[in-house]
This record gives structure tokens, C-alpha cells and sequence, in this order.
């Protein structure tokens, strides 16, 4: 349920991570393809069920330990 709830309110803006485990800003949003902004000027379309969880400070930390 929180899955679906997840990938029917991505919009604009929001900072993803992909099941791949692609970070990314999400600049474009269709029905069933997500466009995400992964570096400067390097965008990529993913299939908007591979978005995981939204990126949070907390995902950040994990690349440290």
C-alpha cells in the first residue's frame, strides 16, 4: 500500500532512488516513465515502477559507514 501510495504522488522535484540503486531528481513525471536527472546535463528515463524509496538524508549516511 505505501509502495502505491509512493509512486502515485512522485512529482517534480523529488529527490529518488531507483531499484538499481540510480540517485536521482525526478524532472518529469508520465504515466508510466519517470525522467530523472542524474548528473548535470545527463538525464535518464526509467520505468516509473523501478522507483525504490524517495531519497532522504538518512539513505546519504549509509554511503559513509
Amino acid at each position: 500500500k505505501r509502495r502505491k501510495e509512493l509512486l502515485d504522488n512522485l512529482q517534480r522535484g523529488d529527490k529518488v532512488v531507483t531499484i538499481g540503486g540510480i540517485y536521482g531528481e525526478i524532472t518529469e513525471v508520465r504515466k508510466a516513465v519517470v525522467t530523472l536527472k542524474i548528473a548535470p546535463k545527463t538525464e535518464i528515463e526509467v520505468a516509473r515502477s523501478a522507483i525504490n524509496t524517495k531519497a532522504t538524508p538518512e539513505n546519504d549516511e549509509d554511503d559513509e559507514a
